[in-house]
C-alpha cells in the first residue's frame, strides 16, 4: 500500500522506501533539490501562463500498479476538472501578482524619481515622476476592478478541495471506504465542489 504523505495542505503518495517531501506545487525527492532561489522561482512569467501539474507525477504513480485502476477512474471523472480549476487559479495568481509586481516597481521609480528632483533639482524628474504616479493610479484600478485575488483564492480552493478528495478516494477513507459506494460518491462530490464555480 502506497504511504501517504503530508505537508501543511499537500499530499502526496510516497513509494516506501523512500524520503520524500513538499517544495512549492512539486514532490521533490531529497536528491533531487530545486537549484533556483526562491524568489525567482515564484516570479509569476511575463508571456504565458503557467500549466496545471498532475496531482501526482507519473514517476509515483508507476511506482503503485495496483492502484491503476483507482488512477484511471480518476483520470475520467476527478482531473479534468482539478486541471481546469487549477489552471484559473494560476492565472489569477499571475495576474494578481503581475499587478503587484506592477505597484512595487511603479512605487520605486516614483520615489527615486522624487528623490532626484528634490537633491539635484531636475525638472525633468518631477515630470516623470508625475507620469509614473498617474500610471500607478490607473494599475489599481485594474486591480480593483478584475478581482483577480478573488478568482485565484476561490478557484485555489476548489481545485485543493479536489485534490484532497482524490487522496481521500485512493486511501479509501470517509465517504470512500464501502467499495459499493464510493465511485458514486466520488462523481457526487466532484459536481458538489465545482456547481458554483466559475474557472
Amino acid at each position: 500500500m502506497p504511504l501517504a504523505l503530508t505537508c501543511g495542505k499537500r499530499n502526496v503518495l510516497v513509494p516506501r522506501g523512500q524520503r520524500g517531501f513538499l517544495a512549492g506545487r512539486d514532490a521533490v525527492y531529497a536528491n533531487r533539490m530545486p537549484r533556483r532561489p526562491a524568489l525567482v522561482r515564484r516570479l509569476p512569467p511575463l508571456f504565458r501562463n503557467p500549466s496545471s501539474d498532475p496531482i501526482l507525477k507519473p514517476e509515483v504513480r508507476t511506482a503503485f500498479p495496483e492502484l491503476e485502476d483507482e488512477f484511471r477512474f480518476l483520470d475520467e471523472h476527478l482531473v479534468p476538472r482539478f486541471t481546469e480549476l487549477d489552471e484559473a487559479a494560476l492565472a489569477g495568481q499571475r495576474s494578481f501578482r503581475l499587478q503587484q509586481l506592477a505597484l512595487i516597481a511603479g512605487g520605486a521609480a516614483s520615489a527615486t524619481l522624487g528623490g532626484l528632483r528634490a537633491s539635484v533639482g531636475w525638472t525633468w524628474a518631477a515630470l516623470a515622476e508625475a507620469v509614473v504616479a498617474g500610471l500607478l493610479v490607473v494599475v489599481v484600478l485594474v486591480t480593483q476592478r478584475s478581482s483577480a485575488q478573488r478568482r485565484y483564492l476561490s478557484t485555489r480552493l476548489h481545485a485543493e478541495k479536489l485534490r484532497g478528495e482524490y487522496f481521500r478516494f485512493v486511501v479509501r477513507t470517509g465517504d470512500y471506504a464501502d467499495e459499493t459506494e464510493r465511485r458514486g460518491a466520488l462523481k457526487r462530490r466532484v459536481a458538489e465542489l465545482t456547481k458554483d464555480v466559475e474557472p
